[in-house]
């Protein structure tokens, strides 16, 4: 009993760390960015943290070049909806287009970073448009789109052939992702049936598409790790927002319905940190993997429809309706989550949570002057525990936090090439 207890406790006292921590990481960095003629900027991307480029449902285009503060208009019409935009560099770019039939359906492309895009058209079986666009490099590429139309390029969008499979599921194909250049899956809602989705893939670069299985809910993104580890958001029959994971290249799904409206993007800048958006401004972010899921104050009430990172993982950005635009940047100097320099490494604590003793393993690999600190959730130095010449070889400290709070606390190993952090809990 006591232990159930202390692992309530300590699942708690995360998630108000944790949140109060993030909660104000995401910031909105256009609050009065209104476009000329209010027309809802709701989708976009970034190639790094100056340049990216956002799209609207009516037919507009604008680029930043300074984070996302101001916005130069490069397409300005009212025929069609863009839906998707791509950019795999500073010049090559894609967009999708939804066109109301029976007009001809298109998609526009640029090879000068939105300076002028060309009009390229689709096979005569296109009907309704593309809803989502996807290019590994300068010449490769998948589209997808409404009534299971799917198309594929190699030679950099300009000639499209049409990949729709006979008898095939999906009423609408709403993502794509490639792990590397063979190894791809796709996303979308069922054609046949009410409130389902359809997850395909493909092992040989988009030749063949095998369904893995349709499924309950409606799936609107999808993100791979690597081949093994996936996972893919959407909203079961009720509106209720749903994560699920695989660990078997897609064989078999694990699915974590939320307290959540519906969501629309997924990515996980690495092996760990997840984040899963959606309706009304919700943010989701896992730091475990997706065991687990802390809701994100965001600032906004907003459908949040996509989230980039740039520069390393250490920028992302959030394109929502209504002009919404949010910002993170991990800038936080105690707390370096880079890969640990070769030349010494940083265990994790043990036991963890712990209270009040703990063991810290270290080791240096050349000799160096090492310093091991401890400091507070808020970035404040507590306590130095090692602050001297090391030899190369191993080390073990203990830390008695009798005298502390329960709470989460940094463990900082400094060194001459490099440093490197830890977070562990003290529960008493």
């Amino acid at each position: 009993m006591q232990n159930t207890v202390k692992l309530f406790l300590l699942i708690i006292l995360n998630a108000f760390l944790f949140t109060a921590i993030q909660a104000q990481e995401w910031k909105t960095i256009s609050p009065s960015f209104n476009p000329s003629g209010n027309y809802n900027l709701y989708m976009g991307t970034f190639i790094d943290e100056n340049t990216g480029w956002a799209v609207s449902k009516h037919g507009r285009i604008w680029k930043t070049i300074d984070g996302g503060y101001n916005w130069l208009m490069q397409k300005d019409s009212m025929d069609y909806d863009f839906v998707d935009i791509n950019f795999i560099d500073s010049r090559c770019g894609w967009l999708s287009c939804y066109i109301k039939y029976p007009e001809p359906s298109f998609l526009l492309r640029t090879n000068n970073g939105g300076n002028t895009w060309e009009t390229i058209p689709l096979p005569d079986t296109a009907t309704a448009g593309l809803f989502v666009i996807d290019f590994l490099d300068s010449l490769k590429g998948f589209a997808g789109g409404w009534n299971n139309e799917f198309y594929y390029s190699e030679d950099g969008g300009i000639i499209w052939i049409d990949i729709s499979r006979e008898n095939a599921l999906f009423g609408s194909l709403n993502d794509i992702f490639f792990v590397d250049s063979l190894n791809g899956w796709a996303v979308g809602e069922s054609y046949d049936a009410f409130d389902s989705g359809v997850i395909i893939n493909t092992e040989d670069g988009g030749l063949n598409w095998n369904t893995l299985m349709p499924y309950t809910y409606r799936l609107n993104s999808i993100f791979f790790i690597n081949k093994t580890t996936g996972y893919s958001v959407g909203f079961d029959a009720y509106k209720f927002g749903v994560i699920m994971s695989t660990q078997n290249e897609g064989e078999t799904w694990l699915d974590t319905s939320l307290i959540s409206p519906k969501l629309y993007d997924i990515i996980f800048p690495n092996d760990s940190i997840g984040w899963a958006i959606g309706d009304l401004g919700y943010i989701w972010n896992s730091q475990d993997s997706g065991k687990t899921w802390i809701k994100i104050e965001s600032e906004t009430e907003e459908k949040l429809n996509r989230i980039v990172f740039v520069n390393n993982n250490r920028v992302g950005y959030i394109f929502g309706e209504n002009c919404t635009i949010l910002k993170y940047t991990y800038n936080n100097s105690f707390i370096d989550n880079k890969k640990i320099p070769s030349n010494f490494t940083l265990n994790q604590n043990y036991p963890n949570p712990f209270n009040p003793t703990t063991t810290i393993d270290y080791a240096i690999r050349e000799d160096s002057d090492v310093k091991l600190s401890i400091y507070d959730i808020s970035g404040h130095l507590i306590e130095t525990l090692v602050d001297n010449y090391h030899q190369a070889g191993a080390y073990r400290v203990k830390w008695n936090a009798s005298k502390y709070s329960s709470g989460i606390y940094i463990y900082r190993l400094e060194s001459s090439y490099g440093i490197h952090s830890r977070k562990m809990v003290l529960l008493k």
